[in-house]
């Protein structure tokens, strides 16, 4: 080779070398360098390295750089200016750089090839810059343009990420390790993202993953990754450079085997590895990691059993004993972080009954008292099933087993009920634990009848609304299936039932994945035309909650046809389908058609069903949300208050199947501004729930009462409500999403109101990271805009005000139309900066158009409409029309006492008006504005 390619050789061979240890190093060599001068040379400038202060690798660097005209800070590429250096690896130097043409302004961060950019070196960042195009996703960093400078070096712009890696990040902060795993999941489900789009990154380590000051991690460079299509697959050599950090390399990719999504998992491993123990991963010669709770320091908190077993799956010298995927690896790490069984551990009694106890310590304690009669029951039922055995021939014995036990669960279940149990302090609960602390023990060698047993109850746990325990049974069931019979028709129905516990508990990610194995499960053994309608019904409603429409109507519209096929238009299996097909027409929009559909689904069930049948109840769910969103909230109150009645008295009040309700309930009666009504119900949740912050649903539910109770006026009182669900969320460790910059919002805005306006400044400016197509996310950042005009209007700052509520305009144009009403809010408030500026005539344009606009949304006495009278009266008074104020006031006297607190700023700005038009002019001078 010529002496520029050697350079470029035996750099990278050095840049990759000092990060061996040192007694590794001539061995690591041998197995990659052919050529014993090169070897040579490298292995002498890594020890020289380490006792030469003058920085050899510099030096090094700064020869390849001058051999390969390296642009220097200031050189314009493209629409870019090079403003310095900031990081540099074994193929680019990194730039930070700023736009320099007009069109906007922002600072990226600029990739070229250092050195000389040879033939390969430009082929490896064209296809870089293909694979960050493809890879749109908020914990990826984003590529923005590309092109080739005036010297024929091709170099990437990409989004300049600001932060520190993860390692130092939760070092800096003393983060607690449940946190720290939160945010290792993230990257999980990010590099999962990247294999479904065939790109594996293939140098995970801490400094390609950097966290910004908002806890929102990011992955750096994937100019290293490989297609995993035809295209490239088996296409590259292992003669080159390997791009790799050996602390975190897999066994193969040291061994210059081929690399796959397994590769990644064990990068994800070691990284967890680190962020576990905060020492850097130092690998056996098979690649094998030493258990963490074996290093752990004496100062650090202990690493359990669970977590050296995760730890171990990850990075398991053999690729295909690792975790499936990074998906699996972060599932399992949320049921190590919810305390139930992870998948990778053995299968074990001992091990099932202490995560069992750990989460239910109190439960387990008062259920001992009682285990002595279910181990009776349980003993003279295996007597009966023995005798059963014996007498039947043992094509049927596993069969009547199973019916035998289920039999007997069901008759625990029933003897719970008040007309069999009368005073006795037994509970569903009670005896459902009991059934399932005994399972393992009684039929550990009959894996199909504790299969069939699990899924009975995790049913069962379900139907009492305990969605967490339903879903560990459920789980157990489906892993004791794949192990028993993984093509089973059995594994459908029980991947089904998991997916419905999973909607339960909000995750309908899950949901889906698991529906969807159902389905392809199906599409290999086959099955009936009703068991796919119940399939592709399910399909479209966790689909419709994705956010994936057009899918959902798709597979509502093929479940509706395959259940008239097997069943008649008038069935059961129509009308279930039927309400799935009309949740996803109206997620589309499609609200004339789905209500029709919705009303022939709760028709047939009427007329099959008793009235509190959950098919019933569910469909009538369906339809409650489509007439809320046309507008008639009478029918919407009325249907809720009937799914309400006919839960009550089954579930207890801290149940999704009743909070939900009760939630979906109080957004109806606001709707129809019946504040105090509304309050009750969530202030009804909040308290049923307040032993279980942990759950989204209390979340939701604290923060719409602290919302009512702002509208009402209550400032002092929604303000540490506001507070605590943002700490709360925050502390969940999940990082940014909508939901957490709505709760950051609307505790910024009750600071507004209460005055703390340094307060509400940091919380209100914090800028609101994500996805520019979600429609929450843009929902909220239209409210970002107006609340900084609120802000700067407050501060009397006025031009700053108006600008910024333009910007609330114009994002609300881009909205649905079911929120366009906020242009009324919006127009309010510029009204009151108008008023200020003296443009009086402007302002009671702008006021009387936003009345009108919100009575037309809110009714003739909404909440809102009175505020805006109210300033309106204002106005009147500043003007000298004191007739038209008292006439205003006197109309908006009953709906003030209704509406508003004692101590609301309305009420007390309606007080001093009403005073200032009896008292006369100089009262009217002195009475406070807003």
């Amino acid at each position: 080779m010529n002496s520029e390619d050697r350079w470029q050789r035996l750099q990278a061979l050095f840049d990759a070398l000092i990060a061996v240890a040192p007694g590794e190093r001539e061995a690591w060599l041998a197995e990659r360098e052919p050529d014993p001068d090169l070897r040579r040379e490298a292995l002498s400038l890594a020890d020289a390295d380490s006792t030469v202060h003058d920085g050899i690798a510099e030096r090094l660097r700064g020869v390849a750089e001058d051999l390969g005209d390296q642009p220097e800070s200031g050189t314009r590429l493209g629409s870019y200016r090079l403003l310095r250096e900031i990081g540099s690896g074994g193929m680019g130097t990194v730039f930070l750089a700023e736009r320099v043409d007009a069109e906007f302004d922002r600072q990226v961060a600029i990739k070229l090839i250092r050195g000389i950019a040879t033939a390969d070196a430009r082929q490896r960042l064209r296809r870089e810059r293909q694979i960050l195009a493809d890879l749109n996703h908020p914990n990826i960093a984003a590529l923005l343009d590309g092109g080739t400078s005036d010297a024929g070096q091709p170099y990437l712009v990409m989004e300049y990420i600001e932060g520190a890696s993860i390692t130092r990040y939760c070092q800096s902060r003393s983060l607690p390790r449940r946190q720290r795993l939160r945010l290792f999941q993230q990257i999980c489900r990010a590099v999962h993202y990247a294999h479904q789009r065939l790109v594996i990154h293939r140098d995970l380590k801490p400094a390609n993953v950097l966290v910004r000051d908002d806890g929102t991690p990011a992955l750096l460079d994937f100019g290293i990754a490989k297609l995993l299509d035809a295209q490239h697959s088996g296409q590259q050599t292992q003669t080159g450079v390997p791009w790799f950090t050996p602390a975190y390399a897999s066994p193969e990719q040291r061994a210059g085997r081929p690399v796959s999504t397994a590769t990644d998992v064990y990068g994800l491993g070691a990284l967890l590895y680190e962020l576990v123990l905060d020492q850097v991963p130092a690998p056996a010669a098979d690649g094998s990691l030493p258990a963490p709770s074996s290093m752990a320091l004496p100062d650090q908190a202990r690493v359990d059993r669970d977590l050296d077993i995760i730890i171990g799956k990850a990075t398991h010298p053999e690729p295909d004993r690792r975790y499936g995927s990074a998906e699996a690896l972060a599932n399992d790490l949320e049921r190590y972080l919810r305390g139930q069984p992870i998948q990778a551990a053995p299968d074990s009694l001992r091990y099932r009954l202490g995560k069992f106890a750990r989460r239910h310590r109190w439960g387990v304690a008062a259920a001992a008292a009682g285990i002595a009669l279910a181990l009776v029951f349980t003993w003279r039922l295996a007597v009966e099933r023995d005798r059963a055995l014996r007498a039947e021939a043992q094509a049927r014995s596993e069969s009547a087993t199973a019916e035998q036990v289920i039999e007997y669960l069901v008759s625990l279940f029933e003897e719970a009920a008040p007309e069999s149990s009368g005073d006795r302090p037994v509970t569903p609960r009670d005896l459902v634990d009991r059934g399932r602390t005994e399972l393992d023990h009684r039929l550990a060698d009959r894996p199909l009848q504790r299969i069939r047993l699990l899924g009975a109850l995790g049913d069962i746990y379900e139907r009492l609304g305990l969605t967490d325990q339903a879903i560990g049974t459920l789980e157990a069931a489906v892993a004791l299936q794949r192990e028993t019979d993984a093509d089973d028709r059995r594994m459908a129905a029980l991947l089904q039932e998991l997916a419905r516990s999973y909607a339960l508990a909000q995750r309908f990610d899950l949901a889906a994945t698991h529906v969807e194995e159902a389905g392809r499960l199906f599409e290999r053994i086959g099955t009936e035309p009703v068991q796919m309608a119940e399939l592709l019904g399910s399909k479209a409603f966790y689909l419709t909650n994705l956010g994936r429409n057009e899918e959902a109507v798709t597979a509502g519209r093929s479940g509706l046809a395959l259940a008239e096929l097997a069943g008649g238009p008038d069935g059961e299996d129509a009308a279930v389908a039927a309400s799935m097909l009309a949740n996803a027409l109206t997620a589309g929009g499609q609200l004339d058609e789905a209500r029709a559909t919705a009303e022939r689904a709760v028709a047939i069930l009427r007329r099959i069903k008793a009235a509190d049948d959950d098919l019933l109840i569910s469909a009538l769910g369906h339809l409650s949300q489509i007439v809320y969103a046309q507008g008639d909230i009478a029918a919407n109150e009325r249907l809720l208050r009937e799914m309400l009645a006919a839960r009550v008295d089954r579930y207890p009040p801290d149940s999704a199947r009743i909070t939900t309700v009760r939630n979906e309930l109080g957004r109806s009666l606001y709707r129809q501004d019946r504040l105090r009504e509304a309050t009750a119900e969530f202030s009804t949740i909040v308290a049923a729930m307040r032993g279980q912050k942990e759950d989204a649903g209390y979340l939701v539910a604290l923060n719409n009462l602290a919302s009512l109770l702002e509208t009402m006026g209550d400032h002092a009182a929604a303000e540490p409500m506001f507070r605590e669900v943002l700490e709360l969320s925050e502390a969940d460790g999940v990082g940014p999403s909508p939901r957490l910059a709505t709760f950051r919002q609307n505790l910024g805005r009750s600071l507004l109101l209460l005055g703390r306006l340094d307060e509400a400044w940091p919380l209100l400016s914090k800028a609101i990271v994500g996805d520019d197509q979600d429609m929450v996310l843009r929902s909220e950042r239209m409210r970002q805009q107006f609340h900084l005009g609120e802000w700067m209007r407050r501060r009397g700052r006025h031009a700053d005000a108006l600008a910024y509520f333009a910007q609330a305009e114009k994002a609300i144009a881009a909205l649905p139309p079911e929120q366009q009403y906020r242009v009324a809010v919006v127009m309010r408030a510029r009204g009151l900066v108008l008023q200020a500026l003296g443009r009086n005539a402007e302002a009671e344009a702008a006021l009387r158009r936003s009345e009108d606009l919100l009575r037309a949304e809110f009714g003739e006495n909404g909440s809102q409409v009175v505020e805006v009278q109210v300033d309106l009266a204002g106005l009147l008074v500043d003007t000298g029309r004191i007739a038209d104020a008292r006439q205003l006031l006197d109309a908006v006297a009953p709906s003030l006492n209704d509406r508003f607190v004692d101590q609301a700023p309305v009420r007390v700005r309606y007080h001093a008006l009403r005073q200032a038009v009896q008292d006369g002019p100089a009262a009217v001078a002195q009475a406070p504005h807003r």
